[in-house]
């Protein structure tokens, strides 16, 4: 799964490991960039996801609405690790929005019928893209620096296509396999401990 997320390259597959377990062990680093995924269907992002909110619970993980891509409203924010901005978000992101957001220990928390306050920043995105720009600008310089807070990854197979090479197997078996780790393992909590122990002693 983590290998598919980056399009097979193993060097980055450490690399995004190495982030998700030190997010773990260091939540209070704000400024460690956030993830943009530029893939195909079926790449398994949305599983991925699945596994931080497993790792980080449902409560510190959530998904930004489209008022809070657009600027208008953002309380979901409030007290997350993970936020996934999903590829029909994507299409209507603010991008100078999302650099407001990530760009300082606090951010500025617009609830519906409220006042706006200052508040803590404790989140990091997780954006989706089905096109292969991202969704952030890289500029690679300049004043406002947008490079630092984001890390891209792309993937153009998806997870049944790497099974099948992987394991050298036909359509069908490979589908059956996917089918069985998709029941026994990708939401079995001790599992998930496991590779999570793993990743974190590496």
């Amino acid at each position: 799964l983590m290998e598919n997320l980056v399009g097979g390259d193993i060097f980055y597959k450490e690399q995004i490991e190495k982030y998700i377990a030190y997010s773990r062990e260091k939540p209070e680093d704000i400024f460690a960039p956030n993830i943009d995924s530029s893939a195909k269907g079926g790449v398994g992002r949305d599983t991925v996801f699945r596994l931080l909110e497993i790792i980080f619970t449902e409560e510190c993980c959530g998904e930004a609405k489209k008022e809070t891509v657009q600027g208008t409203h953002n309380g979901e924010l409030w007290g997350k690790v993970w936020v996934k901005i999903s590829e029909s978000n994507n299409r209507v992101m603010d991008i100078n929005e999302l650099k407001n957001l990530t760009g300082g220990h606090n951010f500025r928390l617009r609830r519906m019928g409220e006042n706006a306050t200052q508040a803590p920043r404790t989140f990091r995105f997780f954006m989706m893209s089905n096109n292969y720009e991202g969704t952030a600008r890289l500029t690679g310089g300049g004043s406002t620096a947008e490079d630092r807070r984001w890390e891209p990854i792309f993937s153009n197979t998806s997870l049944l296509d790497r099974i099948m090479k992987l394991k050298d197997l036909p359509v069908k078996e490979a589908s059956e396999l996917l089918n069985e780790w998709q029941q026994n393992v990708y939401q079995n909590e001790t599992e998930i401990a496991i590779w999570l122990g793993n990743i974190i002693e590496k």
